[in-house]
């Protein structure tokens, strides 16, 4: 129960804004990523750090807030972003970018692809080389994309999106996936 360490700001000296994101573990131990900002937030981060010390190892700045939990999958960071957006109204009408899903290179925080889905504040499962998320408020549906990069999905002749289920309320939801079944 001892604190290790505490990090509240970015390297610039700004602190961080609210998180809601849970942290991701690399599975070797050495990483620990999460997304920064809650719904009225933007310009935010998905920030990686160093397990052990705290040290901020990379930031990858989003124009909208990071609720979504990352998920991580050998080199491969996915998350959503713009969960909910910029909502404005009961109706939860958006305002701006609707949101995306994105996977960065955990080494490195390079963006490897990015894909657009409406309020993706679900936390996803990886797969298979399938990402599964839930699309929330004006989405309503589970989406699957595959994780390869884009030259790669261009060169197989295949599209990021696999599928999407409509589902009858917005899926915010964390996806578990056990087995052949898809639990959103």
């Amino acid at each position: 129960g001892r604190k290790l360490w505490q990090v509240e700001e970015r390297p610039d000296k700004q602190p961080f804004k609210g998180i809601f994101s849970s942290p991701a573990v690399s599975a070797d131990g050495r990483f620990v990523v999460i997304g920064q900002g809650l719904h009225p937030d933007t310009n935010c981060d998905l920030i990686c750090l160093d397990a052990q010390t705290g040290r901020i190892k990379w930031l990858v700045p989003s124009p909208l807030h990071l609720e979504s939990s990352p998920a991580i999958v050998g080199n491969l960071v996915v998350v959503g972003v713009g969960a909910g957006a910029i909502e404005v109204g009961n109706d939860h009408r958006v305002s701006g970018h609707p949101g995306y899903v994105f996977a960065v290179d955990l080494e490195t925080g390079r963006e490897v692809w990015r894909h657009d889905v409406a309020d993706p504040e679900s936390s996803p499962a990886i797969v298979g080389g399938i990402a599964y998320i839930g699309s929330g408020f004006n989405g309503s549906a589970v989406v699957a994309l595959r994780t390869g990069p884009d030259d790669a999905l261009k060169a197989a002749g295949q599209k990021r999106e696999l599928w999407r289920q409509p589902t009858p309320h917005p899926a915010t939801g964390a996806i578990t996936v056990a087995g052949d079944l898809l639990l959103a």
